[in-house]
């Protein structure tokens, strides 16, 4: 939950439902591939407190995945990423949940040097999974545009974009 303003006493809040699959947006801010955003997609089950589930994203074209293993409390999730694919690669997320439960936003850092901004939006998973529907790679792309319109990085990359057709 984010901090209360002066004057304010910080609200608690339940934990959140996260059971679902979530598109991911990491904008990376600083370290190797500044300036790029990194699709993926998180996959969570609840009990309580603990969060667990998998991880996919690309990275520089290849895919990265694995487990994920966090808590939440107040809003607020934190949780590592192991990857078995590569090995030895470990992402750390600490984002908050919206107050409707359709977000996540907060920041990332992996044991590359990255790290930056991270968001998420309910939805489907970026890859089909046995049985699915043919729609479904459709409607996880319009998540992870979505995602990207609200970034950050996005519109200024957008407001650049247009400055230089001016």
């Amino acid at each position: 939950m984010p901090p209360a303003q002066e004057g304010e006493a910080p609200v608690a809040r339940q934990t959140a439902d996260l059971v679902g699959t979530w598109n991911t947006t990491a904008q990376v801010t600083a370290g190797p591939d500044a300036g790029r955003d990194l699709a993926g997609w998180l996959r969570l089950t609840s009990s309580g407190a603990t969060i667990a589930g998998t991880f996919q994203a690309t990275v520089n074209g290849a895919p990265v995945r694995g487990s994920f293993t966090g808590s939440q409390a107040d809003g607020r999730i934190i949780g590592v990423g192991l990857a078995t694919v590569p090995e030895q690669y470990q992402l750390t997320v600490e984002a908050y949940v919206s107050e409707d439960g359709r977000t996540l936003s907060g920041s990332w850092t992996d044991s590359d040097g990255r790290s930056g901004d991270y968001q998420g939006v309910r939805g489907g998973g970026m890859l089909p999974e046995a049985g699915s529907s043919p729609l479904q790679p459709l409607a996880a792309a319009l998540g992870l545009l979505g995602a990207a319109l609200l970034s950050r990085g996005t519109r200024k990359g957008l407001a650049r974009r247009e400055a230089q057709l001016e």
